[in-house]
């Protein structure tokens, strides 16, 4: 009988160290996987720092042609057949028809830039708050 609880024992336990050892083995990887995060994350942060002058002189060029492209626009309103009363009403309504379709290029082409400026924004409240919550070791 008492070979028969020892080997109740010995398998109990023997479980409950393989238990151990798989918890241990899951919780090396958990932080292994932290640690390569944060090493990806800083990774992320440098190509980020690489290319944002490249990005940000692209953004200012092409801000800068919407600008001027809204400044011919606005000032093509104060000429020709719109401010001219015997041009056809069926040619004034067709011009600014496609004046506004023009709009609604630009108003997409806007929205891009602003969805970029957002993105940045989350992109650097991630990285404060998984660089502040994930500390490997």
């Amino acid at each position: 009988m008492t070979h028969h609880l020892f080997h109740t024992d010995f398998k109990t336990v023997s479980a409950r160290v393989d238990k151990c050892f798989a918890l241990q083995v899951k919780h090396d990887d958990l932080k292994e996987a932290a640690g390569r995060f944060v090493e990806e994350l800083v990774a992320g942060k440098e190509f980020i720092a690489d290319h944002k002058p490249t990005q940000v002189e692209v953004l200012d060029q092409g801000i800068k042609a919407v600008n001027e492209e809204l400044l011919s626009l606005l000032g093509s309103l104060h000429e020709g057949l719109y401010v001219n009363a015997t041009s056809p009403p069926a040619d004034v309504v067709n011009a600014l028809e496609q004046l506004q379709e023009r709009l609604a290029q630009l108003k997409v082409l806007t929205a891009s830039v602003d969805s970029c400026q957002s993105q940045q924004a989350h992109a650097q409240q991630l990285g404060k708050t998984a660089k502040d919550s994930i500390q490997p070791g």
